[in-house]
């Protein structure tokens, strides 16, 4: 824990990049949002127009949570791992500890950048303003986030170059944000390629957001628009909130499993093997 929170200390400009890029395309996203509610009285026309662009801000919003957090996260972890093999083969720690430690520290860093995402965002798009609304949007950035670093650690403990971890990360991120749910229909993929979408935490995201957030405009001038049935989704927002949180320890496991394997053949660390001569 003291060795996270030391290496986090040292390199401050990594928080700091981290927040000034949330901000600023926070800041390229609200004029493109401005509120968006759907006006009292209004037309019908109007009112579900209203409604199909708060569902595109969504759905953006959701993408940019795993933009903002995997490859970033992929390129960070190359940097630290040489630090982790080294005293990995000192035999300072176990691989379970240096993970736990290490997601604990990140933790207030991955608590605030929601935050400031959500104060951005929320008001300046104007999503239906109620305390309970606020904390639902909030949560679903917060697991986002949460899943989104657990996927670039996870990719990023597979390689042990930076060029091959980036490079391999556009094929994972763009499936799973193509799988969101929004550009087709759930139920229209095929099903030899349907069962990604279980995989993207995109989809979760978008499904929770959508389900806390259009209910209160259903039913401007009479017009009910049920957007469930519109995209299909198939599960409701804690659904959708459990999914993710499963998603994340999930992939914080299969990190805690990559960095064991390689520990198993790193002829350098205690126990390893060398393969090399094998």
């Amino acid at each position: 824990m003291m060795r996270s929170n030391v290496l986090m200390k040292r390199e401050p400009r990594l928080t700091r990049a981290k927040i000034t890029q949330t901000v600023l395309i926070c800041l390229f996203m609200m004029p493109v949002f401005w509120e968006l509610r759907p006006v009292i009285g209004d037309s019908y026309t109007n009112v579900i127009n209203s409604q199909q662009n708060m569902i595109g801000a969504m759905y953006f919003t959701a993408t940019v949570q795993v933009m903002l957090n995997f490859l970033p996260t992929v390129i960070i972890f190359q940097s630290e791992k040489p630090i982790y093999v080294r005293e990995k083969a000192g035999d300072m720690y176990s691989v379970w500890t240096y993970a736990f430690t290490k997601w604990i520290a990140e933790m207030p860093i991955l608590t605030f950048l929601p935050f400031i995402t959500c104060v951005l965002i929320y008001f300046s798009t104007e999503y239906y303003l109620s305390a309970a609304e606020f904390f639902k949007f909030y949560l679903t950035i917060f697991m986002m986030v949460q899943s989104a670093t657990a996927l670039g650690y996870w990719l990023s403990a597979l390689f042990d170059q930076e060029t091959s971890a980036v490079a391999v990360s556009p094929l994972v991120n763009q499936p799973l944000n193509l799988m969101g749910g929004y550009y087709v229909n759930a139920s229209t993929y095929p099903t030899w390629i349907g069962w990604l979408q279980y995989l993207s935490p995109v989809r979760y995201g978008f499904m929770s957001l959508a389900e806390a957030q259009w209910k209160p405009y259903d039913n401007f001038n009479g017009s009910v628009k049920d957007w469930s049935a519109v995209y299909l989704f198939d599960l409701g927002y804690w659904e959708s909130i459990a999914c993710m949180a499963i998603l994340a320890i999930l992939l914080r496991l299969f990190v805690v499993l990559a960095l064991w394997s390689q520990h198993q053949t790193c002829p350098c660390c205690p126990g390893g093997k060398d393969e090399r001569n094998q």
